[in-house]
């Protein structure tokens, strides 16, 4: 009974966030075969689309255990994918406090590479702009990684910060297959 008690006192309690975005948008596409039914048409969007449009809606849960340690799931619910509700990244991630200028964090699961300046924000979008990189487009799309990533920071206050970051990651064997199958 004493190990029980002892269990219940050292319980702490769990913090959960949640945000996340939809994406809706009024269409007003001109009278012409949109490029992607195979006419001239500059739009992706065609006539026959009607005017209101729900592209996607994107998630991310996560819950604290503590100030250091956390559990982040994102997930994207988009009609035209034919699964309709995609997981995205599910991860695990430590990130011990810092009492100097260095500091680290290890994240293990499946998540998105730490590879872009302009698609960080939830479920690999942009906050910049609209329409993302060729590149960043293709890594959204085709590599989907498990591993881990360590990630060693140091702050220099006014001189600015530095990071250096390490990955490994398998299970992404299909990657380059889109790039080649689409160009």
């Amino acid at each position: 009974m004493a190990a029980f008690a002892l269990s219940v006192a050292q319980a702490q309690a769990v913090e959960f966030d949640f945000s996340g975005y939809v994406d809706a948008r009024v269409i007003a596409a001109p009278e012409e075969l949109t490029w992607v039914k195979g006419g001239l048409g500059k739009f992706r969007f065609g006539p026959n689309h009607g005017t209101f449009r729900f592209v996607e809606a994107v998630g991310q849960l996560q819950a604290s255990f503590d100030q250091e340690f956390s559990a982040v799931l994102v997930s994207r619910l988009e009609p035209t994918d034919p699964a309709e509700l995609d997981f995205l990244e599910a991860y695990a991630l430590s990130a011990p406090r810092s009492t100097g200028t260095v500091s680290g964090s290890l994240k293990v699961g499946a998540f998105f590479p730490t590879i872009s300046l302009e698609n960080d924000d939830i479920g690999w979008q942009s906050p910049y702009t609209i329409t993302p990189s060729a590149i960043n487009t293709w890594i959204g799309e085709e590599p989907r990684t498990i591993g881990g990533e360590g990630k060693l920071r140091w702050n220099g206050g006014d001189a600015g910060s530095f990071s250096l970051i390490g990955t490994i990651i398998c299970r992404n064997d299909e990657t380059g297959i889109l790039m080649a199958d689409r160009g």
